[in-house]
């Protein structure tokens, strides 16, 4: 898009995901293993996720998207 449509576009932001865990930030994982969900309510993290549709728990609903 950034190519053909530059007009459309303010920043390119580039990504690459990490294979392993060698390529993440030294200190990046500390603490994770002792994150429980209710240190996250209030974040802008749990209220994103709050707004994410739930399937039923039967599963009956296909995928909107694979």
């Amino acid at each position: 898009m950034a190519i053909d449509h530059p007009e459309l576009v303010r920043k390119l932001v580039l990504l690459s995901p990490g294979y392993n865990r060698d390529c993440l930030h030294p200190g990046i994982l500390d603490g994770i293993q002792d994150l429980q969900p209710e240190m996250l309510a209030g974040t802008p993290f749990a209220e994103a996720y709050a707004k994410i549709p739930r399937r039923p728990k039967n599963g009956s609903d296909p995928p909107s998207r694979v």
